[in-house]
């Protein structure tokens, strides 16, 4: 987590100075690999494994359609968020667990259901310069 203290993120508009240093933070990428960058809005409503899932789903069959991957990755980052905003409009229901409200729950505080909060979604898939395009739609297959 990228925060001053709970539910205090960092923000990127804020007008003040860092304080401290960002964290800077440096993965590898390969051909193929999807990335997923997403607010505070998606990640305190769904689990890692709930984008996997969603990912997996949608992936698997976008990748059968044909269509261009420009628009089966805009589906999808579309697919997250609105996921994320379903969980988040559940606030203070007792049968949705997220992980803000086990969050909350670990600094003592009482909170059930989703948390309503902004939601952007941005997905791209690694892929070199030498490939086309159908090349691209086969790195799909994997999902």
């Amino acid at each position: 987590d990228q925060t001053h203290y709970f539910n205090c993120p960092y923000q990127l508009s804020s007008g003040n100075a860092p304080v401290e240093v960002p964290d800077f933070i440096r993965i590898r990428v390969r051909t193929g690999d999807l990335v997923v960058a997403a607010t505070d809005g998606v990640f305190d409503n769904l689990f890692d494994h709930q984008v996997q899932a969603i990912v997996a789903r949608h992936l698997g069959k976008a990748w059968s359609s044909g269509s261009p991957i420009t628009t089966q990755l805009q589906g999808l980052a579309t697919s997250i968020a609105k996921q994320a905003q379903r969980i988040g409009h559940q606030e203070d229901h007792k049968d949705i667990i997220t992980p803000f409200a086990l969050s909350a729950h670990s600094e003592g505080l009482s909170f059930r259901g989703g948390k309503l909060d902004d939601t952007t979604v941005v997905v791209c898939l690694v892929c070199s310069e030498e490939l086309g395009e159908g090349e691209v739609a086969e790195l799909l297959q994997n999902f």
